[in-house]
């Protein structure tokens, strides 16, 4: 485990947002998730800066009650073994029961948590504030803040946000706002208090450098780690000509993961990677929890075609 201002550092690279390996039947695939975990590590994460997220969205955090998701993150933890700072996803709207789990994965060893505000009612933001300091005074891992409009159904706004980087625990935040101008004004504000990392990932690539951010996060990195890491390399060293020709180059893959997200919404994504993951010979059990929408076989085919072009199969 290391302290919040040494995760703070960690994080500005690429941020793998897990994907959470199924059997056939539908438990969690323990043996799957260890081989995956040093998969994104070893062929990703060792290339670069960077961190593992478990459980969060496009880990089908939405489909697994507490202690499932503390068993993904305790399997994790065990096979990153200090190679790389883990991060459990910890959404919910129970305030009581996401300060309980955090505790626990605190005493796992995880080295912080992500947590989107609370959702299901569109929160207020003194409802945003107060969640954030009654879950971080009671644990003293670092917290990533995770701003996603899609499901809060809010953008909170830059001077919340401002507001809840001064808490003493909070060290970054994956912001996922629709809004690239919004973005830019985040950064400018918080880019000296915490980590911010683009939460639209490869889409706004690299262009979020240019904004400032310190890193982005990724869910293609669980079938396309070389890519991923590529990307980031020319990132981080200031080529960014050559980061554009990789962002133009994987665009088949992001056409049509935006394309599915349009007609599905983001509950699609999980299905996405698993399907890429398991056509580039990475089986993480095609199988998802029944809140996942599941693309189908015509949309399949599409999706081998775009990694096909990829020269990933």
């Amino acid at each position: 485990m290391i302290t919040p201002e040494e995760l703070q550092e960690k994080l500005k690279g690429v941020v793998a947002i897990l994907a959470t390996p199924q059997a056939d039947t539908g438990e969690i695939a323990e043996d799957r998730l260890q081989k995956h975990v040093d998969y994104i590590i070893t062929e990703g994460l060792s290339k670069g800066e960077g961190a593992i997220v478990t459980t969060g969205s496009m880990g089908e955090c939405a489909g697994m009650n507490w202690e499932e998701r503390k068993n993904v993150l305790d399997i994790t933890v065990k096979m990153a073994n200090g190679r790389v700072p883990v991060l459990a996803g910890s959404n919910g709207t129970n305030v009581t029961e996401i300060v309980e789990f955090a505790q626990s994965v605190e005493e796992l060893g995880a080295d912080g948590i992500m947590l989107m505000p609370p959702y299901y009612w569109t929160p207020s933001d003194k409802t945003i504030l107060e969640f954030y300091q009654t879950v971080a005074k009671e644990i003293k891992i670092g917290i990533l803040l995770y701003n996603n409009f899609p499901i809060v159904r809010k953008d909170v706004s830059v001077p919340v946000l401002s507001k809840i980087a001064d808490i003493e625990n909070v060290v970054g935040i994956k912001e996922c706002t629709p809004s690239f101008f919004k973005f830019i004004d985040c950064v400018q504000a918080l880019k000296n208090k915490i980590t911010v990392l683009n939460g639209n990932g490869e889409f706004w690539e690299p262009f979020s450098k240019l904004a400032g951010a310190h890193g982005f996060s990724s869910g293609p990195i669980n079938f396309m780690p070389d890519l991923v890491m590529e990307l980031w390399k020319s990132r981080s060293e200031n080529d960014l000509e050559n980061a554009l020709k990789i962002r133009l180059k994987i665009m088949p893959v992001l056409q049509f993961w935006s394309k599915m997200f349009d007609k599905y919404g983001p509950s699609v994504e999980p299905s996405v990677i698993k399907n890429a993951a398991a056509l580039v010979g990475n089986n993480l059990g095609i199988p998802t929890r029944q809140v996942v929408t599941r693309i189908n076989k015509d949309e399949t085919k599409e999706l081998k075609g775009a990694l096909t072009k990829l020269g990933l199969i």
